[in-house]
């Protein structure tokens, strides 16, 4: 079974994703607090990480905390966000995420393959 750790601290996106996975088999692990994420990472070394994106500078220096820890280093992040620009997506690709969606692309691009 496929391990799927959500880092979101939004209840709302959280149940919207909950939707999305459950329809299939997925283990899913979630961190409702951005700062417990990596550790969650680390003990539990899941398949995928989605990585819902806020405004805050501090959802960047997490998502980089992740994406260079040795340990956390192999595992594919992809980044969903409410706001879809360039400027976004740059930065979200140059702090290490392997994918950017829009929350609207999620169900599509998640289930595709």
């Amino acid at each position: 079974m496929k391990k799927v750790l959500v880092i979101q601290s939004n209840e709302n996106d959280l149940k919207e994703i909950d939707t999305i996975l459950s329809k299939n088999e997925f283990e899913i692990f979630y961190s409702h607090n951005l700062k417990d994420g990596l550790e969650i990472a680390v003990r539990y070394q899941p398949n995928l990480i989605l990585f819902y994106l806020s405004n805050s500078d501090t959802d960047f220096e997490i998502l980089t905390g992740i994406t260079a820890d040795e340990k956390t280093l192999l595992i594919p992040v992809i980044v969903i966000s409410q706001k879809n620009s360039f400027d976004r997506q740059r930065k979200v690709m140059d702090s290490g995420a392997d994918d950017y969606l829009s929350v609207e692309m999620l169900e599509k691009s998640l289930l595709s393959s």
